[in-house]
């Protein structure tokens, strides 16, 4: 049992999956542009903001943050009542006659 001749080539894996270089890059580009589109986003918020302080903008409606993860399943939702647009009926008067 000696030492490898050429200790570079030996096979070492340090995680379970083995990255090529073309992964390894397509990787590393796609956190880049999240962090770029992140980045952007906030530069554009921050320029709308100076524009509307300005006067150079008209004020933006006010927009409700959307929650990253849904509260609830839809299938667990509770319903909705909806009003009914037809008049409801009162069975305890007598309908009225109608004139002719």
């Amino acid at each position: 049992m000696g030492f490898p001749v050429d200790p570079h080539s030996e096979h070492r894996r340090h995680c379970r999956e083995s990255f090529s270089l073309d992964q390894w890059n397509q990787t590393t580009i796609m956190e880049r542009m999240d962090h770029f589109q992140l980045r952007q986003d906030q530069q554009t918020l921050i320029l709308r903001e100076i524009q509307q302080h300005l006067g150079l903008l008209p004020p933006a409606p006010p927009v409700a943050p959307m929650p990253s993860e849904p509260s609830a399943p839809a299938d667990d939702a509770t319903p909705v009542a909806v009003p009914s647009t037809v008049a409801a009926e009162d069975p305890s008067y007598p309908p009225e006659e109608p004139t002719t």
